[in-house]
């Protein structure tokens, strides 16, 4: 009898494991068609290329073009992805661990950013771009309370995997692909988006590792990652993963390992300047152009964003504490208008912080600090209990959109980019601890 039993358990877990992958298969299509449709263009590639060779004339402003337009299709696949992660919900099993302080400020949070249409300059902006922002949450915890925060990380994963993959097959179309000399690989979006997907790749490989048979992903997934970031020349990107995934290593390391890990670090650093100092300027030339990937021109100015970052702190001195209202700043006239200004075309702030003081000002700003560090904070305390490599890497992703926020606001606009953060972050409101879980 108990072997029976035994037999008809072990038949309902392999059904069990089959249908999550292949309810993990399906997620995966949805977010690559849904999100392509929303927030890439076949065309880019060849719009870049246009724009490159021509100086700046705001005759076409595709920021502002799509602020002032409401995108059908955009409408339809958001509502095609809430509506998979509504299914996701229903059949989802994971609870919400509702003594975590996490998920209360998380609450507290949003009900304060929700309350910015009541201050906000342009209110119906306001609530458009809010509504947008839910469907982004509440489809991310859909899929939460489906799938754990590895298998979400998995999803993620082969969904930036399948952008780059589209992306390459389009400027092959278009005959953009070119990878060498000055060329910055664009693909279906803007290289500073395609570059944070391939982070995302980077950092993710190190859960394959867990497993012989999973080497090889592993391998993939960085090999592509850093390959896409090098192609994209995107340095901010760059910087941000490499530091990330030491953030990821310092966290996954015990003991005594995880100071030794950290003096090492410091002990890089400091042996990287003092080597600095006896470096030839010539050779210190060399390396800054290394360290520029190949994009010289306007580094001193972080290519235009400085002169940017001054006009944004006069308006945020307009508004210090309570802001503009969420999104409001962002409008198709203040986009046209700045980009006239600085001859180039201007989506955002370049800047997460002085993005976020310019919806919320100063008090959200903190507001939005304590949300953000109680999640790491959470990824840690999981990881110490659990072992499992999937919240070192949760942790290694916060850490990478705040660094990549100092030069790119992507992190806090409600593209798939934020999808990707709230996701992992919904992954720990989800999570039930066990000390049984293993690396």
């Amino acid at each position: 009898m108990s072997v029976s039993m035994r037999a008809i358990s072990e038949n309902e877990t392999v059904a069990e494991q089959e249908a999550v992958s292949i309810f993990m298969l399906a997620t995966i299509v949805v977010l690559s068609i849904g999100f392509w449709i929303i927030d890439h263009r076949w065309d880019q590639s060849v719009y870049a290329a246009g724009m490159d060779e021509i100086a700046y004339t705001g005759a076409e402003n595709a920021t502002a073009d799509r602020l002032s337009d409401v995108n059908a299709a955009s409408t339809v696949s958001r509502l095609v992805i809430v509506g998979w992660a509504l299914i996701c919900f229903l059949t989802g099993k994971q609870k919400v661990t509702w003594n975590s302080t996490f998920l209360w400020i998380s609450v507290l949070f949003a009900i304060f950013l929700a309350s910015s249409v009541l201050w906000s300059i342009n209110p119906k902006h306001t609530i458009f771009k809010l509504a947008v922002l839910l469907v982004l949450t509440l489809s991310a915890y859909g899929l939460a309370s489906r799938f754990t925060l590895r298998q979400m990380l998995n999803i993620l994963c082969f969904t930036c995997l399948s952008f780059v993959v589209i992306g390459v097959v389009a400027e092959i179309a278009h005959g953009t692909f070119r990878p060498w000399g000055n060329y910055r690989f664009t693909g279906t979006c803007h290289p500073n988006t395609l570059a944070i997907y391939a982070a995302v790749m980077c950092m993710s490989a190190r859960m394959y590792l867990v497993k012989d048979k999973s080497m090889i992903v592993a391998m993939m997934m960085l090999a592509v990652g850093v390959g896409v970031i090098i192609m994209t020349k995107s340095r901010t990107t760059f910087g941000a993963v490499v530091i990330s995934m030491l953030a990821t290593q310092v966290v996954s390391v015990r003991g005594s390992n995880r100071i030794l890990l950290i003096a090492f670090g410091v002990f890089a650093i400091g042996l990287v300047s003092i080597g600095s100092v006896f470096l030839s300027q010539q050779a210190t030339g060399q390396l800054g152009s290394i360290a520029a990937m190949g994009r010289a021109d306007d580094v001193s100015s972080l290519t235009g964003r400085l002169p940017l970052w001054e006009e944004l702190l006069s308006w945020i001195d307009k508004r210090p504490f309570l802001g503009y209202g969420y999104m409001a700043f962002w409008d198709a006239d203040r986009v046209e208008k700045l980009s006239e200004m600085f001859k180039w075309e201007i989506p955002h702030g370049h800047n997460m912080y002085l993005d976020i003081t310019l919806d919320i000002g100063i008090i959200g700003l903190i507001a939005y600090s304590i949300w953000f560090f109680s999640a790491l904070q959470r990824a840690v305390k999981l990881f110490i209990k659990t072992n499992a490599i999937e919240f070192a890497i949760g942790f290694g992703i916060g850490v990478f959109a705040l660094i990549s926020g100092c030069a790119e606001s992507l992190f806090k606009i409600p593209t798939f980019h934020l999808f990707i953060l709230i996701s992992c972050f919904c992954g720990l409101l989800f999570e039930q601890p066990s000390e049984s879980t293993t690396k």
